[in-house]
């Protein structure tokens, strides 16, 4: 029980601790994969990772937003509620998973996230191209072409002694990183925050 008078904590922390877990799983897996040298399948997980971290950055931004205000903003319920329950689900599909609240791309959070972490837009399109089944993710990196012999051969090429080895390490680094801020901020000024989402319901009469 975050706040007696408003929901708004509780979706925030619902998130928050719901992404923090994704998260870990996210990291740990990475890690164990790297470390058993199946570097192309850890990239899909450090992938997701940079998206965790876009995400939580976007939350953090809503609830800045909301504490440095002199009031809520009028749509803070529905960036927290679309944070919990957006989805894109085909109409004929989406069942029990039936939302008003349409997931937006991730490309939209990540955007966001470069304007104070500069590059990391690009450090994801790079990570794309080994995860789609573009050149890197496919011939670059389960085959090798030896010219001097005439001969393919496939199999794993992405290992500690790849040239880009050292960048996918900084990648999950940064996105480790990055995350961490926004917990912080967020656990900083949580009690800020219920405590403006209550001086609300008191100004609104509910």
């Amino acid at each position: 029980q975050f706040s007696h008078k408003s929901k708004l904590p509780f979706k925030l922390a619902m998130f928050v601790y719901a992404m923090s877990w994704r998260m870990k799983e996210c990291i740990e897996g990475a890690l164990k994969l790297l470390e058993s040298a199946y570097v192309h399948s850890a990239l899909m997980l450090i992938r997701s990772s940079l998206e965790n971290s876009s995400i939580l950055y976007y939350a953090r931004k809503v609830i800045e937003e909301a504490v440095v205000a002199d009031s809520l903003p009028g749509d803070i319920d529905d960036k927290l509620m679309s944070l919990l329950f957006a989805n894109k689900y085909w109409e004929d599909e989406r069942g029990e998973h039936d939302s008003k609240y349409r997931a937006m791309t991730v490309k939209y959070y990540i955007d966001m996230m470069n304007e104070e972490y500069p590059g990391v837009t690009r450090y994801y399109h790079n990570l794309c191209e080994f995860v789609h089944t573009n050149s890197d993710g496919v011939g670059q990196s389960f085959s090798h072409i030896d010219e001097e012999h005439d001969k393919t051969y496939f199999g794993p090429q992405l290992n500690e002694d790849h040239s880009l080895f050292p960048a996918f390490v900084i990648t999950l680094q940064l996105a480790l990183h990055i995350f961490n801020k926004q917990i912080n901020y967020i656990n900083d000024h949580f009690e800020e925050f219920v405590k403006k989402c209550d001086e609300d319901i008191l100004r609104k009469g509910l």
